[in-house]
């Protein structure tokens, strides 16, 4: 991770003026403290070892820097990232996941309230584990939508929601869109080091 900038700092060196660089990046982005950054495979270990967002994912303004008056750069980012939208109103979002217990699905569902309390709500699916987790995700989904509009006809709201529980129902949103072999990759990811990592921090999903 860190050889990145200095790759692109060689490279860089030797280009005319009217060059065309293009680089291309597909992975994880992510935003903090007005910075805008892409997210490396080896993040975790990384930011373990020195507890720094700089040294360990590259900050995108910094990549853009070195190829200043070096030509033309075409900077293409297929990531991840939070949307900011202005609007007056806030947007009700509640996370959810699926939890098997004795054999049988459980839909755990949490927001934070105008308090910034977190509430939790659970409910059985009555489907057993086995053989059952695709309907049993879609009743999850249908079961968030429903607490969504209840939380926003009673005037509650939430605009966080866990990260782990984020990148869980990315997963799912992105499926549909994306080749198998993709999605195996970002799941196996997501599953094998990003929740793992962040489970236990109940870091909330656009937390600074």
């Amino acid at each position: 991770m860190a050889d990145y900038p200095d790759i692109l700092k060689c490279y860089s060196e030797g280009l005319a003026t009217d060059s065309i660089s293009i680089i291309y990046f597909s992975g994880h982005g992510g935003h903090y403290k007005g910075k805008n950054y892409i997210i490396p495979s080896d993040f975790c270990l990384n930011f373990d070892a020195m507890r720094d967002i700089d040294k360990s994912c590259v900050n995108i303004q910094d990549l853009i820097s070195i190829f200043k008056n070096k030509g033309r750069l075409i900077l293409i980012l297929d990531a991840c990232s939070r949307k900011v939208v202005m609007n007056t109103k806030k947007e009700v979002k509640v996370s959810g996941h699926l939890e098997a217990i004795g054999g049988v699905y459980h839909m755990k569902l949490s927001w934070i309230d105008d308090a910034g309390k977190r509430r939790r709500k659970s409910k059985s699916t009555g489907l057993a584990e086995r053989g059952n987790k695709k309907r049993a995700n879609d009743m999850l989904i249908d079961f968030m939508r429903e607490q969504e509009a209840e939380i926003a006809a009673s005037g509650d709201s939430a605009t966080d929601i866990l990260f782990m529980d984020y990148m869980q129902q990315w997963l799912e949103r992105v499926k549909p869109s994306i080749q198998l072999t993709t999605y195996s990759g970002y799941r196996d990811n997501v599953c094998s080091i990003i929740i793992p990592y962040f489970k236990p921090l109940e870091l909330l999903y656009g937390n600074e």
